[in-house]
């Protein structure tokens, strides 16, 4: 959208103007903004029903995975995890999803592939780069680091908490049933948690 792009305060002055006479608001288009994703997920929801491959690459090399994180569709990213979309796929040009994310800058996204399994130390398939190489934003790259510290930080702690339960004689108690639900290990702090079928 112009209004997403203009630079220039004069310019969008005379953008925010002519919308407003004509009664656009912000609700309508952050509305506009979600159809693509919407569009996206319900495209990925019938390519479940009908047993399509989450993982086909299409003509540009892509899978859908990659596609939903370079464009920061958190919904479409999760939805696809959930239903067993490879989140170490490469894409034509040997990225996964976590390096698409952190190329556009998708930071939630990465932080959601991480609660799945990725890692952010994974390099690409012909380049060897990881996620700290393609991430050009200064923030971002922080925010990164943060992460991998916060990571670091968790896995250490559930080490130390199995190898103290394995001792007690309770080494599986981050899978022991609870009234139907279970924790399933994870390398990430926001560990998941899913019904038992």
């Amino acid at each position: 959208m112009p209004y997403d792009i203009c630079e220039d305060d004069a310019t969008l002055d005379l953008i925010e103007s002519e919308m407003a006479s004509r009664g656009i608001t912000q609700e309508d288009i952050d509305e506009k903004r979600r159809v693509p994703e919407r569009e996206m997920l319900a495209a990925m929801e019938h390519l479940v029903k009908t047993s399509g491959d989450l993982n086909q690459l299409d003509s540009q090399g892509a899978a859908p995975l990659h596609i939903a994180a370079a464009c920061g569709y958190l919904d479409v990213v999760g939805f696809l995890l959930q239903h067993g979309a490879n989140i170490d796929l490469p894409d034509r040009d040997g990225w996964m999803a976590i390096h698409v994310a952190a190329c556009w800058g998708q930071y939630e996204v990465i932080e959601m592939l991480t609660n799945f399994g990725a890692k952010l130390d994974t390099p690409t398939v012909n380049g060897g780069e990881t996620v700290f190489d393609i991430c050009e934003d200064e923030k971002l790259h922080e925010r990164l680091i943060l992460l991998r510290e916060e990571l670091k930080r968790w896995q250490s702690f559930h080490l130390v908490q199995n190898q103290t339960s394995a001792s007690n004689g309770n080494s599986d108690l981050n899978n022991r049933n609870r009234g139907g639900l279970s924790r399933r290990r994870s390398s990430n702090p926001r560990r998941q948690v899913q019904i038992n079928a």
